[in-house]
């Protein structure tokens, strides 16, 4: 009797030695015990473990996943799954989660089957052509019925046949039995506005599926919940800037809730008010950076889709601004950094003519001054036309598999000229009040000052005046409200100053 019991055991423990497995690909650096590869094609970048955190990324699990790489030569590689011996109720249901990375180059896999072996010509079954995961960081799930195959033992295989793309990657490969609520299949975001975003997901059967969704990290029973009867489906009022993670159930009435899976996704910033070349904010042109900057963002910003920068193919997040040259026809453009701000990197581009039809005229990626944190830009403009508006657009560089922005916040922008420079005056004796002034402005020096002039912003005399006297006042009342310089002559000296104009 206890011989009998113990060959059961063994006769039992065998046929379930495959019967359900889990595998995240954690255990080792290399392929696991039971799993075979075959590499038809370029055997240096055939399937592989990898650990992603050597990347700065994250497997579906942990950071290992098995990965097939880019070959310039197509492959022809099978990643096999150890045998699986199929039991109705145990092991008949089969599942992976997927990522495809670059968007411009997207890797895709068949998923095959054999009952025969685990060569390549053995797989005469496909499970699913052309699985191909939405390319970015999401991982997808892909999950099969193995109903069909009950008391067959069988092989499941990735297969490869791409050339020229990047990476995909399989993990948290799972055999185990058919749910009886199935779960939907995949659920991702198909889009995203500052309030709102877009989802979608694929199943199996399901008439009524429960979606719960919160901040990031939020704890499943404390979200808000919504129901629909099919995708798509979006979420409205959400919070701009502002990561969300989002959990689906399929609702299966008598058979309750199936398993979830879960998204996140991040709302964009509010665009800035320059996010546009119509919308484009006027510079003031001064006499230096320092005493022109102001601070903008290009948080939120998106990018125009029919303007680039000449200098640079790596851009994204452009604000804009106008700008009037000056009278010299002299321009200095200029970027730089905003003090607690992550931006560490701008282009900077000029154009003439009308948002729709602009005309290149210079460009700068990086200003190469050391005095100015070089990954900023500098353009340095002479010989243009006195009272043409330009248009100037500020980019975000980036350089990432996404597209995305490194760095974007916060820089400061100026348009200068040094004919409208105050200089290193020495205004220890010199006196001007009020300012800013309303109507007049008093004048006084401890030297003679022969004539005064005022000039607007660009560069353009506006006012002018004989003194021959120590002291004197300036009718101002007719000038525009802004900012202005006044040159005061005195003996071979020209003492320079900034005044505003109430």
């Amino acid at each position: 009797m206890k011989k009998i019991t113990f060959l059961l055991f063994l006769t039992i423990f065998s046929n379930a030695a495959f019967a359900q497995f889990t595998e995240d690909f954690e255990s080792s650096a290399d392929i696991p015990s039971g799993w075979t590869v075959v590499a038809g094609g370029d055997e240096e970048n055939t399937w592989a473990i990898t650990d992603l955190s050597e990347y700065g990324l994250t497997a579906h699990s942990g950071n290992n996943a098995a990965t097939i790489f880019y070959s310039a030569d197509a492959h022809d590689d099978y990643l096999v799954t150890p045998a699986i011996t199929v039991v109705a109720g145990v092991n008949d249901y089969f599942s992976f989660w997927a990522r495809s990375l670059d968007v411009d180059y997207p890797e895709e896999i068949d998923v095959v089957l054999s009952t025969t072996g685990t060569d390549a010509g053995n797989f005469t079954v496909t499970l699913q052509a052309s699985v191909a995961p939405e390319s970015g960081e999401t991982y997808y799930k892909y999950a099969y019925d193995l109903s069909a195959y009950v008391g067959q033992t069988v092989y499941i295989g990735f297969h490869s046949i791409t050339a020229d793309m990047d990476i995909f990657e399989v993990d948290d490969v799972v055999s185990t039995a058919i749910p009886s609520c199935y779960e939907p299949t995949t659920f991702a975001v198909d889009g995203t506005t500052t309030t709102s975003a877009d989802l979608s997901w694929t199943y199996t059967t399901g008439t009524s599926f429960e979606i719960e969704y919160g901040p990031e990290g939020f704890v499943p029973g404390t979200g808000t919940v919504v129901t629909a009867s099919a995708p798509p489906l979006t979420l409205n009022n959400l919070t701009p800037s502002t990561t969300y993670d989002a959990y689906i159930k399929n609702n299966c009435g008598g058979n309750g809730l199936s398993t979830a899976l879960m998204v996140s996704f991040s709302t964009p910033a509010v665009p800035p008010a320059n996010d546009t070349c119509v919308d484009a904010i006027a510079l003031t042109v001064g006499g230096d950076f320092e005493g022109s900057a102001l601070e903008y963002t290009d948080t939120g910003a998106t990018t125009d889709a029919d303007v680039a920068p000449e200098c640079q193919s790596f851009y994204t997040n452009d604000v804009w601004f106008t700008v009037v040259v000056p009278a010299d026809g002299n321009l200095t453009l200029e970027t730089a950094p905003a003090d607690g701000s992550d931006n560490d990197d701008t282009i900077i581009g000029v154009f003439s003519g009308e948002c729709g039809s602009l005309t290149a005229i210079d460009c700068n990626d990086d200003n190469e001054d050391p005095d100015n944190d070089g990954f900023f830009s500098k353009l340095v403009l002479t010989g243009l036309t006195p009272g043409d508006v330009l248009h100037v657009a500020v980019w975000q560089y980036y350089f990432d598999l996404f597209g995305d922005p490194l760095f974007p916040g916060a820089f400061r922008v100026a348009a200068y000229s040094e004919t409208l420079s105050v200089g290193d005056n020495d205004l220890s004796q010199f006196k001007y009040y009020p300012n800013p002034v309303k109507d007049v402005m008093n004048l006084s020096y401890t030297q003679s000052m022969s004539d005064v002039k005022v000039f607007n912003m660009l560069g353009q005399q506006v006012f002018s005046k004989s003194v021959n006297a120590t002291s004197t006042q300036l009718d101002l009342s007719t000038l525009s409200t802004g900012t202005y310089v006044v040159k005061v002559t005195s003996g071979n000296e020209v003492k320079t100053i900034k005044i505003a104009k109430e």
